[in-house]
């Protein structure tokens, strides 16, 4: 009986399914499209999700009532879709409204700035609130609202690549910056207060990642490594300024280090199709050579030269890379020593920032550390001369300049003697080589010569706890970057990809004003470049005098162009116009008062009969210029039947600046 009984019940079941449809299926959006989240600014505004196989999916940018941008796209048969938006620059915040016939998801508070990866290892994951003293620092006052950050912390690995990264958008509170990467958010917040304009990171860093799990196909020639698939493919959906990185003590001791690096961040900017994606890193901090480890019980040893060197490498050879030099931020010797993870993050956050604010953006004219350009060399004496010292070198303590060596045709390294020998140059002096042939600074496998062999064992000869104890800087106080070559070696000083020449206007007051459809950008070879601009043009207004700062975009560069636009009034006209018959022509005249600006005034004149009817008019654009005195003059014919002529001086949006002169014809 019972199974009878339980047969009706899954046979009508059956039969409601049957007649009761199924509802369609619902948006659903990844974790990088939510509430709090910054789009890029500037570039094609990328998005994706899930819905109704075959459904059209309408996307809105709305402020309000009002909508900014709209787009579409039809969801395929496995109910994946993909829509991109026009770009439009920074603002918000607005709402991002996904919606088909029969299902609406809207997104809150999403702000357009500029937005950047913040991957790498341990030293980028290192979380605000994990750095002791120097977090505070670091946190902020109040929630930073125009800074959003995307949090991500979990190590997770994948041999397919993922569609979504696990974390959630917030905005910059005290509590969201505890938990986010220090160099990352430091980075962010200087961006903020100079560019005036959202900023948004991602931070997708993992503790001990080498690089070859974050490789991706391009790189690899077969599908991305485990990280890659979990931590960068799901982002290179979505458009971003750059990427900031900071690793590479997980490859210390790799001798391809440099090879290896430029395949990662060709990789990288193949899988964002953005050949010229700016990819800034960080110099690897000082090694702290043989130090106590305490999960092990012994003494080991560490050494950073090898992977730095191998970045300075990638940097000379890459376009549009950027370093970051923290040579100067060691670890705190004492209570709570981590020898390899400094908690003095602030400063090299804030120099990844100049290095964008310099190298990507051109805003910048001093944002590079100093960095070895040439030398010339006679016996035991080498003259070293440095690109990026601006305004001079200088040592921080006052001092003579420490860490130089210098090696003969044998390759052995000795200590030499340095002054700051001009604005940017370094004169060595090493009495144990007779003629010098390399030279290096701040490399510790030259300061402290080690058996590779023994590198992690008790019987080596190196240092307990000893940094490279640096102490030259260039006039913007930022530290030499370390470096080893020959002394016939010649860098050259890097340059921004692209540089803009910043927009300023004068306006006259209520007139019209305008900016160009493109900009002439200097590329770093020195030839010029035309390219569309898209400017931030909201608040403008020429009724009143007033001085705005905007800026524009570049179409296809990341340079940013600041505009300056000053609204200024003037008399340009004084008196009272007039009107005189000389023949069959009406002459006028208009007397010039205080010209203050550059302007275009218009005499504009108007027939009548007698009834009052119009008959004809004409109109005389005069240019006039700062300081111009005398008259503005013009005549026309008169029309037969006219008995009443009226002159008006407008100005550039056709408003009257005087009253109406009239002159009755007989």
């Amino acid at each position: 009986m019972m199974k009878k009984i339980l047969m009706v019940f899954l046979l009508a079941l059956l039969l409601f399914s049957q007649l009761v449809p199924v509802s369609a299926a619902e948006i659903q959006l990844p974790n990088l499209i939510g509430d709090h989240m910054l789009l890029q600014q500037g570039k094609p505004i990328r998005l994706w999700g899930t819905a109704e196989p075959g459904a059209t999916v309408q996307i809105r940018l709305r402020s309000g009532s009002d909508v900014i941008l709209r787009g579409q796209a039809k969801a395929e048969a496995d109910g994946s879709f993909q829509a991109e938006l026009p770009a439009v620059t920074a603002g918000g915040p607005y709402q991002l409204v996904f919606s088909t016939s029969s299902s609406s998801v809207t997104v809150e508070d999403v702000l357009v700035g500029e937005l950047w990866v913040q991957s790498g290892q341990s030293n980028m994951a290192k979380l605000t609130g994990h750095t002791g003293s120097y977090a505070n620092d670091i946190l902020p006052s109040q929630t930073m609202d125009q800074i959003r950050l995307f949090i991500n912390t979990a190590d997770t690995q994948s041999s397919a690549r993922e569609k979504d990264l696990k974390g959630k958008w917030v905005t910059a509170s005290r509590s969201a910056v505890q938990n986010y990467s220090a160099v990352g958010y430091s980075a962010l917040d200087r961006l903020y207060q100079e560019l005036d304009m959202p900023v948004g990171g991602i931070c997708c860093a993992i503790g001990g990642a080498g690089m070859s799990s974050y490789q991706g196909p391009s790189a690899a020639g077969e599908p991305g490594a485990g990280r890659y698939n979990t931590k960068v493919a799901p982002l290179t959906r979505l458009s971003v300024r750059g990427v900031m990185w900071y690793q590479g003590e997980g490859d210390r001791y790799n001798k391809t280090f440099a090879s290896d690096f430029k395949k990662l961040i060709t990789s990288w900017r193949t899988d964002w199709q953005d050949s010229d994606m700016p990819f800034l890193f960080v110099a690897l901090p000082p090694s702290p050579m043989k130090y106590y480890a305490s999960w092990t019980g012994s003494y080991i040893m560490e050494d950073f030269s090898t992977a730095r060197l191998g970045q300075l490498e990638v940097y000379h050879e890459l376009d549009n890379v950027g370093i970051a030099v923290s040579m100067d931020c060691p670890p705190d010797i004492g209570a709570g020593f981590d020898a390899l993870h400094p908690n003095n993050k602030k400063p090299v956050g804030q120099r990844l920032a100049l290095s964008a604010l310099g190298l990507v953006y051109g805003l910048e004219d001093k944002w590079s550390s100093p960095l070895y350009q040439k030398a010339e060399a006679a016996g035991n004496q080498a003259t070293i001369t440095f690109s990026h010292a601006y305004e001079g070198l200088k040592t921080t303590d006052g001092k003579a300049p420490r860490c130089f060596m210098a090696a003969g045709a044998d390759g052995v390294f000795y200590e030499a003697s340095a002054v700051i020998s001009g604005e940017n140059t370094v004169t060595i002096t090493c009495p144990a080589v007779a003629q010098i042939k390399q030279i290096s600074y701040a490399v510790e496998k030259h300061m402290y010569p080690y058996d590779e062999s023994k590198l992690n064992t008790e019987e080596d000869t190196a240092v307990i706890d000893t940094y490279a104890d640096v102490n030259l800087v260039n006039s913007e106080g930022l530290p030499l970057c370390p470096f080893s070559c020959q002394v016939t070696e010649v860098r050259p000083e890097k340059v921004p990809l692209y540089q803009a020449e910043a927009v300023e206007q004068v306006v006259p007051q209520g007139d019209p004003y305008g900016l160009p459809e493109e900009v002439s950008l200097t590329k770093a070879d020195g030839s010029a470049v035309q390219q569309k601009a898209l400017w931030s043009l909201s608040g403008i207004s020429t009724e009143e005098e007033a001085v705005y700062t905007l800026y524009g975009l570049a179409e296809d560069a990341d340079v940013i162009i600041p505009v300056r636009i000053e609204v200024k009034g003037d008399t340009p006209l004084a008196g009272t116009a007039s009107i005189v018959k000389q023949d069959n022509k009406a002459v006028f005249s208009v007397p010039l008062g205080q010209v203050e600006v550059d302007r275009t005034l218009y005499l504009f004149a108007g027939f009548y009969d007698s009834q009052g009817k119009f008959l004809s008019a004409c109109s005389f654009p005069r240019q006039i210029t700062k300081g111009q005195t005398g008259q503005l003059t013009g005549s026309a014919e008169i029309p037969a039947g006219t008995s009443e002529v009226k002159l008006m001086a407008l100005n550039g949006n056709l408003k009257p600046f005087l009253p109406v002169a009239e002159l009755n014809i007989e």
